[in-house]
């Protein structure tokens, strides 16, 4: 099992990643997908990688939201300043499935609320566990890769049909910085 990509990332193609560890910077990344292997040079340039959690995920059927906050909080205790990390949650994905907490319902778009709800509350954790160890200045990005539709303009989840239209096509976005005498929020 691989990424729908013909051809894994160009090892030329200078990452983030790469140019902060030049910089000095720790990297680490923890993911959760077959995508992330290696030989798809995805993780190009983190000195530590965790994909382990895609252990639990080679179907799109795994349920991995908390593997990674446990492991992000691992990963984080290991960095040292000033570090570059990335917790690549997949949940919420197609496909969806129940959580234990969460029920909205059975039909897809209710699981993927219960997947939503059940990830913002794991990406919560870690930022409570980041906070609780006041890190030094801290940069915190959020954001999607893209959305899901759910029949309102004829397509299913974000395939080939359904990436052209707003509702796949728009993602999150949230940044909050702090230190050195600044504390925004976006």
């Amino acid at each position: 099992m691989g990424p729908s990509l013909r051809a894994a990332a160009a090892a030329e193609n200078l990452t983030l990643a790469e140019i902060l560890d030049a910089a000095g910077y720790d990297t680490g990344a923890v993911t959760p997908h077959p995508y992330f292997e290696g030989r798809w040079g995805l993780p190009q340039g983190f000195r530590r990688h965790d994909n382990s959690p895609a252990i639990y995920n080679r179907d799109n059927r795994g349920i991995v939201s908390a593997r990674v906050e446990i492991k992000s909080e691992a990963m984080l205790a290991r960095l040292r300043p000033p570090f570059f990390f990335w917790a690549h949650f997949y949940d919420p994905h197609a496909h969806y499935m129940p959580r234990p907490v969460e029920r909205f319902g059975d039909r897809d778009v209710d699981l993927y609320d219960g997947e939503l709800v059940d990830t913002d509350a794991q990406i919560g954790k870690l930022l409570r566990w980041i906070e609780a160890r006041r890190l030094g200045p801290t940069i915190i990005v959020i954001c999607s890769d893209h959305g899901e539709e759910f029949g309102e303009h004829g397509g299913q989840y974000h395939g080939r049909r359904s990436t052209r239209r707003p509702s796949a096509c728009r993602s999150s976005f949230a940044y909050r910085a702090r230190g050195r005498g600044s504390s925004r929020s976006r």
